[in-house]
């Protein structure tokens, strides 16, 4: 399992480095796009802070400029990344305790955790992706199989 969500959060790194470069090549990314990518990394902040047990209110739908938003992605990423690290195998099955905006306690396992996390992000990436239409000659392309070939390649 500790391999499984570790090749998930380099894909979740690599997806959302393909959406940044896009929004790099955009003169000035547009509201929209800021909002989502904000979100997603919001969403991130908040369910480590879960994942740790740490209770902490972290606005999801406030928005960050861009420079924000790549500083908040590698800060994120890389507590993430040393979370799945420093586990073991059984602690992905361990069960965690929140309270979630509505200030209702839930339990979930870790495992539940990151995938809802992995999923999430994906949801909103593709909102993003879609947003982008028209805006831009070539949109990023963030599906899993592009990165699985890409990494076998390497």
């Amino acid at each position: 399992m500790k391999y499984h969500f570790a090749k998930l959060m380099n894909y979740e790194v690599w997806a959302n480095e393909q959406v940044i470069q896009a929004l790099q090549s955009l003169d000035r990314p547009d509201t929209r796009s800021l909002e989502l990518l904000s979100h997603i990394l919001a969403a991130h902040l908040t369910w480590y802070n879960r994942a740790r047990e740490v209770r902490a209110y972290i606005p999801l739908w406030e928005t960050k400029d861009f420079s924000e938003c790549v500083i908040m992605l590698r800060n994120i990423t890389q507590r993430w990344q040393e979370l799945i690290d420093q586990s073991e195998e059984l602690t992905f099955g361990r069960t965690v305790s929140y309270t979630n905006s509505k200030d209702e306690t839930h339990f979930s396992s870790l495992y539940e955790i990151l995938t809802h996390l992995m999923l999430h992000s994906g949801y909103h990436r593709g909102q993003l992706v879609s947003h982008l239409k028209g805006k831009m000659q070539e949109l990023p392309v963030t599906d899993f199989i592009v990165f699985a070939r890409e990494e076998v390649r390497k």
